[in-house]
């Protein structure tokens, strides 16, 4: 099956065409996915000049590929991240919070049309060793005040429409979304607010006497301040990142409508799913009934297409023989970010590049927000706060 992404399927978009290519900028921005066009966003309504390249199209990286979950939370567990950070757990988890607020508030304030669907998640376990851990987990995070409740595992089966689980946790302040047409919305209100958006224009950075020159194909911009939002592709344009950012293959697949007695019994209410186990399986049902299903898949299956061999994990996920007997309408992959902590890296290499990305799954809630903080550092000077040491730590790195 080729490779073709559902969400990208309806429509496409692509940004008004430039007069001319601005020579002169107060920031460049490489990358044109959501945290790009986050900070791209905050900086153009503070009154800065800005271009935001993109070696492709906008949308075409993991922003636009994804499975669409707006998730709390962080990659790692509560647990694990309480054993890393002590007290500075509570305000990280809370991070993960507020970032699904972030995209809420930019959907309904600038009107994006992306399926936005506040359904909750569920997290499920796929043995009694990984539930022990969730409902362990779920304890913490309940006694912390972060709103999650445990439901057994017939409360589980009613809301799935399959029984499979021992139990799962749900966080009701989750969604889903069709990430392509929130990163073209994105896209479309970052122009309106003065932004230029130039595809298919690879940048390379040099330093240059008051600022940088950013190389687009045969054209130099000159720019006062850079900032690198290419998430998996962070160590092309910085290569100190090699070591921090690894690159991981995301595969996906979305089925034909579900019959309307199925779609109405599956996926009650439209929560995302994530599984806590090694194939990382995730899963949300589309207004119009599709199931759009990811996970990790073994390198033995990887030979057979991402679609056969993703539909396999989905058969064995959802035991019904309708669902098993679904056409696959699509299937696709990309490159995701991620890094040994589980957590995004942000920082400024000696000569004043800006970079942030490597989200860890969780990049549709958090690439909003960390591109709006990234932006905010750029037009304010004003510095995320994070725990030192990792994000919005400066990088010992040479000058590009």
């Amino acid at each position: 099956m080729a490779d073709v992404v559902y969400w990208q399927s309806a429509r496409r978009w692509t940004p008004p065409p430039l007069a001319t290519l601005p020579r002169r900028v107060d920031a460049a921005v490489l990358g044109a996915g959501l945290t790009g066009l986050a900070a791209a966003l905050y900086m153009s309504t503070a009154g800065l000049s800005v271009v935001v390249l993109e070696r492709g199209r906008v949308g075409d990286g993991a922003s636009g590929r994804s499975g669409g979950q707006v998730l709390t939370g962080l990659s790692p567990s509560y647990g694990d991240l309480a054993a890393a950070w002590g007290a500075d757990a509570r305000s990280l988890w809370a991070e993960g919070a507020a970032a699904v607020e972030d995209v809420a508030k930019l959907v309904e304030h600038h009107h994006i049309e992306c399926d936005w669907h506040r359904g909750g998640h569920l997290a499920v376990a796929a043995g009694a060793t990984q539930w022990r851990a969730l409902a362990a987990d779920a304890e913490r995070l309940a006694a912390d005040g972060m709103g999650v409740e445990v439901l057994d595992a017939s409360e589980t089966a009613h809301r799935l429409g399959w029984a499979s689980y021992l139990g799962s946790v749900l966080d009701p302040r989750s969604a889903t979304v069709n990430p392509y047409r929130l990163t073209t919305g994105l896209a479309q209100v970052a122009v309106r607010a003065g932004a230029a958006i130039v595809e298919q224009a690879p940048g390379a950075v040099e330093r240059s006497p008051g600022g940088f020159r950013v190389r687009a194909g045969g054209v130099a911009i000159a720019a006062e301040q850079v900032v690198v939002a290419t998430n998996a592709y962070l160590p092309t344009t910085l290569p100190h990142l090699r070591g921090r950012v690894q690159r991981v293959t995301s595969h996906m697949l979305a089925t034909a409508p579900l019959p309307p007695a199925v779609a109405d019994r599956l996926l009650r209410g439209r929560p995302a799913l994530y599984e806590e186990s090694a194939r990382a399986a995730h899963l949300q049902k589309t207004p119009d009934g599709r199931l759009v299903f990811g996970s990790r898949l073994p390198a033995a299956a990887a030979h057979l297409g991402s679609g056969p061999a993703l539909a396999a994990v989905l058969h064995d996920l959802i035991p019904d023989p309708l669902v098993n007997s679904l056409p696959i309408d699509s299937a696709w992959s990309g490159p995701i970010g991620h890094t040994q902590a589980g957590l995004p890296t942000l920082g400024q290499t000696p000569s004043g590049i800006r970079w942030v990305g490597a989200y860890n799954g969780h990049g549709v809630a958090l690439a909003v927000r960390l591109g709006t903080a990234m932006g905010r550092w750029v037009a304010t000077g004003e510095r995320p706060v994070w725990p030192p040491g990792h994000i919005g730590a400066a990088a010992s790195a040479p000058s590009p």
